[in-house]
């Protein structure tokens, strides 16, 4: 189940910047968020709006495997993720081998209604809390909260293996314009 706002659901997938967008919502009055609950993968109906976030998927891959690789998220699309690997390059490799294009599949699953780039915030969520008819004076609330969970240690990438992720990604960077 997502997180129900009232005015909408947010659900994401982990590494997308879910953590801040619960603390910008919260800041701007919706209410307290359960972060237990915004990775859950959230079941459209009709007439609904649901909100997540997307990445970049390289950037993506590379903050997975950063911060939860070798660990289970309970999202079974993000999971098929968890194989091993004694490096990036190998994990990168072996998603290539075993799961391309995982990363929008794992996006998609969320079946939300609308998306945002993390890479547009603050903006884009304060134009969304605005379509949403969230006061101005509340929705500025959300510019100078500061990111959260950010990986300190990104592994590096091949120029290769990031190109042949940009091409297995095809749709997902195609559709957000990545």
């Amino acid at each position: 189940m997502a997180i129900d706002y009232n005015l909408f659901y947010f659900s994401s997938a982990p590494r997308t910047g879910s953590t801040w967008g619960i603390k910008a919502f919260h800041a701007v009055g919706l209410g307290a968020g359960f972060k237990a609950h915004v990775h859950k993968v959230h079941t459209k109906r009709e007439f609904e709006i649901c909100l997540s976030f997307v990445r970049h998927p390289c950037d993506w891959l590379a903050s997975y495997y950063a911060a939860l690789h070798g660990g289970m998220t309970g999202v079974q699309e993000v999971d098929v993720l968890n194989f091993p690997a004694i490096d990036f390059d190998e994990f990168i490799r072996n998603y290539l081998k075993n799961c391309p294009g995982a990363v929008g599949r794992a996006f998609k699953a969320y079946n939300a209604s609308c998306h945002i780039k993390i890479e547009d915030t603050p903006w884009a969520v304060v134009t969304f809390l605005e379509s949403m008819g969230v006061p101005k004076k509340m929705r500025n609330n959300c510019l100078g909260l500061n990111p959260q969970n950010i990986s300190k240690h990104l592994p590096r990438w091949s120029p290769h293996l990031y190109a042949q992720v940009q091409e297995s990604e095809k749709e997902l960077v195609d559709e957000y314009n990545y």
